[in-house]
């Protein structure tokens, strides 16, 4: 029973602890986590027009290859590979295409459940929740909210025994 000022936890929907838990481990830390050149749109653009992608030009179409929410798991796993595969000419070109990569590892463990690396999602949970805090709102933005809140449900089904 709960009073008037106590919230009951014990009528939350498992997706509103979801949210709840999620919303309680994000960082405070965003300004650090995440490099302010990924935050402006224009700008993440012209960055990766200006990075050669081989056969297919630049590297300015990854993340609209990435970003619709039917986009298969083989076209996540390749667009990760080309932004890992390529040649960024300076330091904001490499933020540019490491948030591409991080988008298709998030987008193919929070809309399928598929891992794309061999590093555990727990590990990009900060930098996942600071994306998902500090984007535009939109398709990337909510991918990244996507793989944490995946993460935290699959938490909550197989919790750890830490005693």
């Amino acid at each position: 029973m709960s009073t008037d000022d106590e919230p009951d936890i014990y009528r939350a929907t498992p997706e509103q602890i979801v949210r709840l838990l999620s919303v309680a481990t994000f960082a405070s830390t965003t300004e650090e986590a995440v490099p302010a050149v990924v935050l402006d749109v224009a700008e993440r653009r012209r960055l990766l027009s200006e990075i050669p992608a081989g056969g297919v030009g630049t590297a300015d179409p990854l993340l609209d290859a990435i970003s619709p929410p039917g986009a298969p798991v083989e076209t996540l796993a390749r667009m990760k590979r080309l932004a890992g595969s390529l040649e960024p000419p300076s330091a904001a070109h490499r933020d540019v295409l490491t948030l591409v990569y991080h988008a298709a590892v998030a987008a193919a463990f929070g809309r399928y459940g598929a891992v794309l690396t061999s590093r555990p999602i727990e590990s990009r949970r900060e930098i996942y929740w600071a994306l998902a805090g500090s984007l535009e709102e939109g398709p990337l933005r909510a991918l990244f909210r996507a793989a944490v809140e995946y993460a935290a449900r699959l938490e909550m089904q197989n919790p750890t025994d830490t005693d």
